[in-house]
């Protein structure tokens, strides 16, 4: 704001020069601040960039075998498809090996096929059918049957099996072998 004094000369306010020079000093705090952010950005983008390429081009993989200590729970399962009624409650020694099948190999696509899509007595759709059957509720799927997953919140997957039925540990784990003397 302009001002006059005793000899008509024009001055600006004390209050005024003050703010025009803390919005200017504002300014360039912020005008720094930013060109500092866009150097972090754009350093952190190729450093990454870089360690990418070095990780690939120096450090390389290592060349073994896949982990193969990972079974399955169960190994054998009855075939539910052609599973006669007197059977339905029987305990897994009931069962003769021709009855019994490996346990099917989890495949959430199948297992979200509807059943009034699967043809009786076609060997392709009688293997859905038996997956469906041993894989009642899959993983984060619900219990209304419907064979899909992340439809519901239950964090496993249910195995439908006789009472009975083997159970394994699924990893193969090393330990060392401790004498029953030194517990």
């Amino acid at each position: 704001m302009k001002k006059k004094n005793k000899t008509g000369q024009a001055y600006r306010d004390a209050s005024v020069l003050a703010s025009n020079v803390s919005s200017a000093h504002s300014f360039s705090k912020h005008k720094i601040f930013l060109v500092s952010l866009v150097g972090v950005i754009v350093t952190a983008y190729f450093s990454n960039q870089i360690a990418d390429f070095i990780k690939t081009s120096v450090i390389g993989f290592p060349e073994h075998a896949p982990y193969d200590g990972v079974v399955y729970p169960i190994q054998k399962v009855p075939d539910f498809v052609h599973l006669k009624s007197d059977k339905w409650k029987s305990e897994y020694a009931a069962f003769t090996d021709k009855e019994l099948v490996s346990l099917p190999y989890y495949d959430p696509e199948k297992l979200a096929l509807s059943t009034d899509s699967l043809v009786w007595s076609k060997p392709e759709d009688d293997k859905t059918r038996n997956l469906k059957i041993t894989y009642s509720v899959p993983y984060m799927g619900n219990y209304l049957l419907d064979g899909k997953e992340y439809a519901g919140s239950h964090a496993a997957v249910d195995i439908k099996v006789p009472s009975g039925t083997p159970i394994y540990q699924t990893l193969a784990p090393r330990l060392p072998f401790i004498p029953l003397t030194a517990i």
